[in-house]
């Protein structure tokens, strides 16, 4: 787990992604509900992890409350852009840091993170099936991922 990269549950539609930047405040980049969090992350933690043909660098689009940021994380360093304001930071924890503490925090709050990003009402129909496979797809990329942290 990273000290200067830290992922909150989701409560009422939002988390927060911080980076510790070197700056006194840490960067907080407040992630929305309708924002697909898990469907977005995972695949790129899939690709960075993936033995054969690795990504070697992860990209992730945010779509916060009033500005956009593009995460950009590679083996040592990680860069967050605001796009909005133009302004560049920089994390000194790399492409592994963000992974495993996203993994983490995705497995341990399944429920939460199931839930964060399915518009439908719960008294929808497709509601707990739509949840279930969310909780089933969390669980299988961190059964992917996890044994890319074995070896390294």
């Amino acid at each position: 787990m990273s000290e200067r990269i830290n992922l909150s549950v989701p409560a009422r539609g939002k988390a927060h992604l911080t980076f510790d930047v070197g700056t006194e405040k840490p960067l907080d980049i407040t992630l929305i509900y309708t924002q697909d969090i898990t469907g977005t992350f995972l695949p790129q933690f899939r690709a960075f992890t993936e033995i054969e043909n690795p990504a070697w660098t992860i990209v992730l689009p945010i779509i916060s409350e009033d500005r956009n940021y593009l995460i950009v994380s590679k083996k040592e360093l990680t860069y967050i852009i605001d796009e909005t304001t133009k302004e560049l930071y920089v994390c000194e924890d790399g492409a592994a840091d963000l992974i495993l503490t996203c993994i983490d925090d995705f497995e341990t709050n399944d429920q939460d993170w199931a839930n964060f990003d399915i518009v439908d009402d719960a008294s929808s129909i497709g509601y707990a099936r739509d949840v279930a496979n969310r909780i089933a797809l969390i669980h299988s990329s961190v059964t992917d991922i996890r044994p890319y942290f074995l070896r390294i």
